[in-house]
């Protein structure tokens, strides 16, 4: 085979490669709030939660400015609890479903001192039927000292827990220093080797099998875990804290707001979403890649100012990770807050956003099937305009235009 004949083969299958992955791409429709989807909660979307209470799967949504906390449960909206302090409303900043051996609850964290008049410092727990506080026999009281911005559900195959994440010194009245564990009866921290938890705030937490079994992650804006260094992100083994990387390169520097772990095909791979200043001198933008054994650049990002949330979601072309938040003025995709990574590139959601059409910011996304097929909510401070617009709220659906065109 010649040099020049190669080099012609080479070129016509990268273009067929091309052509064939546009083609895909292009056969997939997504649309903003088709059917029934009424307007939900009126202020700011910052968390959200699939539970089913026994009456079937429903998704709990909370926030800023509105105190309530919401549940869509397919046909209509409803309120289940306010949380505040006192007359003034607060704020919700995270959701999590946690079995303590009573049975699946759901579990809200956030800025508030009570929920529907109960004292509960910042964490309530919610059984289907009514909210009570997370309060151990040690003196210090319900709930941690300031505000909870992540949680999560953790089985370490001995123990399960909700791991607590966010801003407060004290859980129950014991130094735990931005993270703790609630096992159902009593508050436990992580303080490892040097009784120190982290040295700044923790914003997200991610349960992540990367090949030796299920390890929990904590990011935020930190570069101490456990009294070592670990910039960004952190992995507990059961034990202590440890940084995710080596010791040239112990994380990154900026915040991890969001953490998602991909478990199979092109995707694997644990993601940071936030703001990331640098990667080993590499410019990661909003969105960096552990694969293992190091911090991978995705190439080509959009510029996307703050980057809030990730999600999972199957749009008919396979599997793409969707990274939330406040976009830049780059092109194209001028002023969106939504993009898709796919393994290979970025684009921006087929037929969604246009410049002057979305304003502000997505703070939170996760796929719920409400009885109508799977689709992506996401909630943030924003006002989507259109024929199906809505404010803070919106879902996502999305199908190949073949079937579009059977049912036409």
């Amino acid at each position: 085979m010649t040099y020049r004949y190669s080099t012609r083969l080479c070129f016509f299958l990268v273009v067929c490669f091309v052509l064939v992955a546009a083609s895909s791409y292009s056969q997939v429709e997504c649309r903003w709030n088709e059917g029934h989807f009424p307007q939900g909660p009126v202020g700011d979307v910052r968390a959200m939660a699939v539970y089913d209470d026994g009456s079937g799967p429903a998704l709990y949504v909370g926030g800023d400015r509105f105190g309530d906390i919401a549940k869509w449960d397919g046909s209509q909206w409803s309120t289940i609890g306010s949380v505040g302090f006192g007359s003034y409303s607060g704020s919700v900043y995270a959701m999590a479903v946690f079995d303590d051996g009573s049975g699946p609850a759901l579990y809200v964290g956030g800025r508030f001192k009570e929920v529907d008049g109960i004292t509960v410092n910042s964490i309530a727990k919610w059984d289907g039927a009514r909210w009570s506080a997370l309060e151990g026999p040690e003196p210090g009281g319900p709930g941690v000292d300031s505000w909870v911005e992540a949680l999560t559900a953790f089985d370490d195959g001995v123990d399960r827990f909700l791991v607590v994440g966010g801003h407060f010194m004290r859980a129950g009245g014991k130094k735990v220093w931005r993270a703790a564990r609630w096992d159902g009866e009593r508050w436990l921290g992580f303080s490892g080797p040097r009784r120190m938890g982290f040295d700044n705030d923790v914003f997200s937490l991610e349960v992540f099998d990367a090949g030796s079994g299920p390890e929990l992650y904590a990011g935020g804006w930190f570069v101490r875990a456990g009294g070592s260094r670990a910039f960004g992100v952190a992995r507990w083994d059961g034990r202590r804290w440890h940084r995710v990387g080596d010791t040239g390169q112990p994380g990154f520097l900026g915040t991890a707001r969001d953490l998602m772990g991909v478990r199979t095909g092109a995707l694997e791979g644990l993601y940071s979403i936030g703001s990331i200043i640098d990667v080993t001198q590499i410019q990661a933008d909003a969105v960096a890649r552990w694969d293992g054994e190091r911090w991978v650049h995705l190439p080509d990002q959009p510029q996307i100012d703050d980057a809030w949330a990730a999600a999972q979601f199957e749009i008919g072309d396979g599997q793409s990770l969707f990274i939330a938040g406040r976009g830049s003025d780059y092109g194209e995709w001028a002023r969106a807050s939504l993009n898709r990574w796919d393994g290979q590139g970025w684009s921006g959601v087929p037929g969604t956003f246009y410049p002057d059409e979305m304003s502000g910011s997505f703070r939170a996304l996760l796929v719920f099937d409400d009885g109508s097929g799977p689709a992506l909510y996401a909630g943030g401070e924003f006002e989507l305009l259109g024929e199906h617009g809505s404010e803070n709220i919106a879902r996502l659906t999305c199908v190949s235009r073949k079937n579009v065109e059977d049912q036409e």
